[in-house]
């Protein structure tokens, strides 16, 4: 997990990626489908503050205490900056 900061608080975030799928599921509750489908094909499902969510490889899973969000990748590099 890496630290990332958005205007003045920081957030928790992960990138789904084939390699750490089962990683990424344990961090934000959620749960893998398609599990039958090539890595890159699977989605997680998590519950966020707009209910069930599927986040797939390549999107960005935030954490806001008490809840996760899913941001693509476009619009996840436009609002956060890595903290160094």
């Amino acid at each position: 997990m890496k630290v990332y900061d958005r205007k003045i608080k920081y957030i928790e975030a992960m990138q789904v990626t084939p390699e750490n799928l089962e990683i990424v599921e344990v961090w934000s509750n959620g749960s893998i489908k398609g599990t039958k489908l090539p890595r890159e094909q699977r989605c997680i499902d998590i519950q966020t503050y707009f209910g069930e969510q599927s986040a797939n490889v390549g999107d960005w899973i935030i954490k806001e205490s008490p809840y996760f969000l899913v941001y693509p990748e476009k619009l996840f590099n436009k609002l956060f900056t890595k903290r160094d």
